[in-house]
């Protein structure tokens, strides 16, 4: 386990962020026709991805491994530190299959919260959406201790996109959808593993979880305060 998501340290992305932050007939060919190589998205680890590139943390209420982050033409899950490599703009950010907003620009501190995701002021702890997601992160992590980082498992996110509602946009959720949902997936999953571990936690707990978080942080210089980032 790592140690909190996107430094989503996990108060923002919390984080990840937040996961991933998404045939064909037989027959033979005359060997010599160049056959064209399809272009597709593929999603690997940073560990992959060349060093050149910037290091960039997800967090939400402390380092957050496994969320989908799509930046050009390729898809990353985040690393156990919460770190992802990727310096083009804008980076989406996938919960599974879902879309839960994107990264328009680099913040100041490479540092990438759950608000920057949605787009609000850090302060914004109790914004509907960020505590959507903050609920089902904490609520999905491995050990159930969201406050010494946060992993999102294959299985899990696999769990969450089998009861995701298709083309349904974050904020089409209520409040009890996101506790149905995460209901669901913890009764899954301890059908399929006795050793479960996950946890609901619900919206009062998981706004608490990231401004716990948050107050840990290294407080950010004057610019950033005045360019809106907290």
């Amino acid at each position: 386990m790592k140690t909190n998501f996107i430094n989503l340290s996990a108060a923002a992305l919390l984080t990840t962020l937040l996961s991933a932050c998404g045939g064909g007939g037989g027959g033979s060919s005359d060997a010599s026709t160049p056959t064209a190589t399809p272009t597709t998205k593929t999603v690997q680890t940073v560990a992959s991805v060349p060093t050149s590139r910037n290091t960039m943390l997800m967090v939400n209420t402390s380092e957050l491994e496994g969320l989908k982050v799509s930046c050009a033409l390729q898809d990353m899950l985040t690393q156990k530190d919460g770190s992802f490599n990727c310096t083009n703009f804008p980076i989406k950010v996938f919960l599974g299959s879902l879309e839960i907003g994107t990264l328009k620009n680099k913040t100041n501190d490479n540092i990438y919260y759950t608000q920057d995701i949605i787009g609000v002021n850090r302060g914004a702890i109790a914004h509907a959406e960020v505590t959507k997601i903050s609920m089902i992160l904490q609520s999905l992590d491995k050990d159930a201790l969201p406050l010494n980082g946060i992993t999102l498992t294959s299985n899990t996110v696999d769990l969450l996109n089998t009861l995701l509602v298709p083309n349904k946009k974050l904020q089409d959720y209520s409040f009890e959808d996101i506790n149905y949902l995460i209901e669901d997936i913890i009764r899954l999953d301890k059908t399929q593993n006795k050793n479960s571990q996950l946890k609901a936690v619900s919206q009062e707990i998981a706004q608490s979880n990231l401004a716990t978080r948050m107050v840990s942080l290294v407080p950010q210089t004057y610019t950033s305060r005045s360019a809106g980032r907290i």
